[in-house]
């Protein structure tokens, strides 16, 4: 407010001074910008700024005033002229060496294209023609940071912070930098460091993503792999499929698992984070013989007692370690079958249906594998018969004879002839 009073008090003093009109237009440009700094070509405030500009230019005697080439460079970057903006910074340069604007404009557009070199090169030649304004601290910790440079880049923000303490775009700058550190000397820090870095991160930035990820490598360290787990959890809703992360989570998952395995405690919960660890371990470079060891083991424990179960009539029990089976390794379609066979026996139309559904799976997992389905077939075509879908169960019956498995046996091939001859004599009654 108190600068837009200045400004018109010199419009009223000076109307048509050149440096009051280029100062008016830089004003009105800086109503026009959105969030991202930039102006639509067709936005209707520009005829005034450029209105101003050519007015302020046609009042020029002698050198023109610095703000004038300023407010060219501004237009111009506001418009993604970068080439024309860096010609008129310049030129403003070449006026007052020392003003700090054109410099920090000059700056400020390079890092928006990602120049980083160029942006670290430019406020480099600031300093050296003598400009020393804080802001190039900000902008220098923004361009090292940009080049990788985290330890240089950490030192310009703590400087810049120094006199502007309240600064939270710097302070979220500082806090990246921070963490970026932390995560690249992870495996080098020792449990305090890492604790006390967070900590750090925590106070200039409390929404910074990667503070669970240093939080729950805390934890590890103190091998709290439940405390770890739910950190790095946290860090994945946030941070999503980051390569580092998944890598901790799968080895927190598994040793997790062999925690829970040791102590005797739990063994649902050890083969669950097992489970999860093999699914995320693809790319991660952990290494999983020993884990798919350990679920096979259990899978064929369980599966056998599901078997028996079956057998011994249970079977509730039987669906439970066959569904038990399936959370273990749910690409295996062995359990579908005898989980097929406890929805028949039970014989209601409701469990038919499921049963039907299940013989479907294991046909279809059997067929992926290139392996014998005919006993799925066998099944499906009597649930059928037997839930009085005839044509239905016909028509499975023959394309499977059709076109059979490799690995059909003749025996199962011979009973579902017998099978499908005794529904085609049904339907043709």
């Amino acid at each position: 407010p108190r600068a837009r009073e200045w400004l018109a008090r010199a419009r009223e003093l000076g109307p048509d001074e050149p440096e009051v009109l280029a100062f008016a237009a830089s004003a009105r440009l800086g109503e026009l910008l959105d969030e991202n700094g930039r102006v639509a070509d067709d936005d209707p405030g520009l005829v005034d700024v450029r209105a101003w500009i050519e007015r302020a230019a046609t009042r020029v005697v002698g050198a023109p005033p610095y703000v004038l080439p300023l407010v060219r460079a501004e237009l111009a970057s506001a418009q993604r002229q970068y080439l024309a903006a860096t010609k008129f910074y310049n030129r403003a340069m070449a006026i007052a060496p020392r003003r700090p604007e054109a410099h920090l404009g000059l700056a400020q557009l390079l890092l928006g294209r990602g120049l980083y070199e160029g942006a670290n090169e430019a406020l480099d030649a600031a300093f050296v023609a003598g400009v020393r304004d804080p802001r190039m601290h900000y902008l220098r910790g923004f361009a090292l940071g940009g080049l990788g440079r985290l330890d240089d880049a950490r030192r310009f923000y703590e400087t810049y912070l120094i006199g502007r303490p309240h600064d939270s775009a710097a302070r979220r700058a500082l806090a990246g930098v921070l963490a970026g550190q932390a995560l690249r000397d992870l495996y080098r820090s020792t449990p305090e460091e890492l604790e006390h870095v967070a900590q750090r991160i925590l106070e200039y930035d409390p929404d910074n993503p990667k503070i669970p990820v240093l939080q729950g490598m805390v934890a590890r360290h103190r091998r709290d792999m439940q405390g770890a787990l739910v950190l790095f959890e946290k860090a994945r809703e946030r941070l999503g499929d980051d390569p580092e992360l998944q890598r901790l989570l799968t080895e927190t998952l598994r040793d997790r698992g062999y925690e829970l395995l040791l102590s005797g405690e739990r063994r649902g919960v050890a083969m669950e984070c097992f489970r999860r660890a093999l699914d995320l371990a693809p790319g991660t470079g952990v290494t999983t013989t020993a884990m798919e060891n350990i679920v096979r083991e259990e899978w064929e424990r369980t599966y056998q007692a599901a078997r028996d179960a079956l057998v011994a009539r249970e079977l509730d029990d039987a669906q439970r370690g066959l569904l038990e089976c399936l959370e273990l390794m749910p690409d295996d379609p062995q359990p579908r079958l005898q989980l097929g066979f406890v929805h028949y026996s039970r014989g209601e139309p409701a469990e038919l249906e499921a049963a039907l559904a299940e013989f479907r799976r294991y046909v279809a997992g059997q067929r992926s594998r290139g392996r014998d389905a005919a006993v799925g077939v066998l099944y499906e075509v009597q649930t059928l018969r037997r839930l009085e879908r005839l044509d239905d169960a016909l028509g499975v019956a023959d394309e499977f004879l059709g076109e059979p498995t490799e690995a059909a046996s003749e025996a199962n091939l011979g009973r579902i002839r017998e099978v499908r001859d005794a529904v085609a004599q049904r339907l043709r009654r």
